[in-house]
């Protein structure tokens, strides 16, 4: 029986800063995580303080659903943020985890990158 938290397909029930309830993707083979523009707006609109460090020029990123399936995506800046996942062994809460702006797509899930992941334990 799956758990509540857990929709499968590498997804789980995610909060980022405490206040942005998503989706966290994690079997993207992204080489970075992501977070959309959107995300960022809601987090600011709390008064949350971060600190966005913006490219000098766009870098585009790429994920990976299967060999067959690639999705592109560009991102303009980067900011360090807390996440926050409720698993089946407890919560799990990891501070200061690099993103990527995400700014020519509107995503409904944030992404979760491959170090991100391999560093937890998961090995894509």
């Amino acid at each position: 029986m799956r758990k509540k938290e857990d929709i499968g397909d590498g997804r789980w029930r995610a909060c980022v800063e405490n206040v942005y309830k998503c989706v966290a993707l994690g079997e993207s083979g992204a080489d970075t995580s992501g977070i959309p523009r959107s995300a960022m707006e809601v987090i600011a609109n709390t008064g949350k303080k971060f600190t966005i460090e913006p490219f000098g020029k766009p870098v585009e990123l790429e994920t990976f659903a299967n060999m067959h399936s690639a999705s592109s995506f560009t991102a303009s800046a980067r900011a360090w943020l807390t996440i926050r996942s409720s698993l089946h062994c407890g919560t799990l809460r990891l501070k200061k985890v690099e993103f990527f702006l995400v700014v020519d797509q509107e995503m409904d899930e944030v992404i979760l990158g491959r170090p991100l992941l391999k560093a937890l334990g998961y090995d894509l």
